[in-house]
């Protein structure tokens, strides 16, 4: 299943369901982050990642 048809399913079980809301979560380890396995955290971004996040936001049309 991709990411597009999952959204999918959970949004019209969502509907089904009658429920306010469904939660996301997104590892973002190695994608915009470097991931750093120390003991001490580390918030390395990749170049031009913060254009991805602005990209992945939900729109509020989806907030149905």
């Amino acid at each position: 299943m991709d990411i597009a048809k999952a959204f999918e399913v959970a949004f019209n079980r969502k509907m089904e369901k009658n429920w306010e809301k469904i939660y996301v979560v997104v590892d973002i380890h190695d994608t915009i982050l470097r991931a750093c396995y120390e003991n001490e955290e580390n918030y390395d971004y990749y170049p031009y990642s913060s254009l991805e996040v602005g990209n992945t936001i939900v729109k509020p049309q989806l907030n149905a």
